[in-house]
């Protein structure tokens, strides 16, 4: 089957499509497919599992789908506008890995996720919240120990 390859990252059923279309359409795509991701997340989790946090949900259709959205849009981007941007984000994804369940864990006791919306800012909040505590422990000394494999 000529249409499934192992491509940026995945199997990528049709990416001669992504590599058709224009980099803001493929941006917009990421983002209308992010917001379907964040509501089947949010369904699935109060009317199926009854458990709104994302930990149930990470090998569904739809994350397996982003993540080749976003892999794909990083490999398609202009290194001369976003190359600082990975430059800065790229030694800390490990760390995000690591620590974003920590931070889940304390953020749940403080917040009710309750609707599609709320669903929506919690992941921005524990992706940032990542991120920052991230680079904050990346300058502490011992951090090759903490955030890296």
């Amino acid at each position: 089957m000529d249409t499934v390859f192992f491509n940026r990252g995945g199997f990528c059923l049709f990416a001669h499509i992504i590599d058709k279309i224009t980099v803001k359409q493929h941006i917009f795509i990421l983002i209308i497919w992010s917001a379907i991701n964040v509501v089947y997340q949010y369904l699935v989790g109060s009317f199926v599992l009854h458990n709104t946090y994302a930990e149930y949900v990470y090998d569904s259709f739809f994350e397996i789908v982003w993540i080749i959205l976003i892999v794909s849009l990083v490999i398609r981007a202009d290194l001369s506008v976003m190359g600082k941007y990975i430059e800065i984000l790229s030694p800390l994804t490990m760390g995000v890995f690591i620590i974003h369940p920590l931070i889940n864990t304390v953020c749940v006791h403080f917040i009710t996720i309750d609707s599609v919306l709320i669903s929506f800012a919690y992941f921005i909040l524990i992706t940032v919240l990542s991120f920052a505590a991230t680079y904050i422990l990346s300058k502490l000394p011992f951090s090759k120990y903490l955030l890296k494999i």
